[in-house]
């Protein structure tokens, strides 16, 4: 544990395989049992260390044109140029101030298709019962808190959830819709209302 919070998790493997003869078959027998009597002995902490990784990136990963062009700049470059990065426009880079506009923007989008997904879908499922698109808004629903929560239960990074981004994407999107479709309907008149109960009873 200490060797990977240092960043030498190959050397500690080295070691072990050397001084200790272990192969990785052993090593990953020894660490599942240890992660299994970390659950058992102390449960409490192991909850906390899932929560631990749930963090705001997973509420900025549906829409990152931004963050695409960091990585993009990063890959190629070495470095990100701090491109759409607040600290380039407090270090005089007012060029830099639309980039930063754009990626407040378009996080601020991100965050409410997240929202959308994560919150309006089992509350459409409540409302409008189960159909053909509230089934599948639900499997892909549990589909992303499974896989979110497999990972988090060890180690989670963003990269981790991207079988999953897309689904969240495209429900949470959907979901907005319904909801403003929800809200822009007109309201039932007296005598419709009458008459949705005369058809119900």
């Amino acid at each position: 544990m200490e060797a990977g919070q240092h960043g030498y998790e190959v050397d500690a493997t080295v070691d072990l395989h050397r001084d200790y003869g272990w192969d990785a078959t052993r090593m990953s027998h020894e660490v599942t049992l240890a992660y299994l009597y970390a659950w058992r002995d102390h449960p409490r902490a192991m909850i906390f260390h899932i929560f631990h990784h749930v963090s705001e990136t997973q509420l900025h990963q549906a829409i990152r044109p931004i963050e695409t062009v960091r990585d993009v700049l990063l890959w190629n470059t070495g470095s990100s140029h701090d491109f759409g990065a607040e600290r380039a426009v407090k270090n005089g880079n007012w060029w830099m101030i639309p980039a930063v506009i754009a990626n407040w923007l378009v996080m601020t989008a991100s965050v409410v298709v997240f929202l959308a997904f994560l919150i309006v879908t089992p509350i459409r499922l409540v409302r409008e019962g189960w159909n053909a698109e509230t089934g599948v808004s639900l499997g892909i629903w549990c589909f992303y808190l499974t896989v979110g929560g497999l990972y988090a239960a060890v180690h989670l990074e963003p990269r981790y959830l991207t079988p999953v981004v897309a689904g969240s994407i495209v429900i949470g999107v959907v979901n907005i819709v319904r909801v403003i479709e929800f809200f822009a309907r007109p309201p039932l008149t007296d005598a419709a209302q009458r008459g949705v109960v005369v058809e119900r009873t």
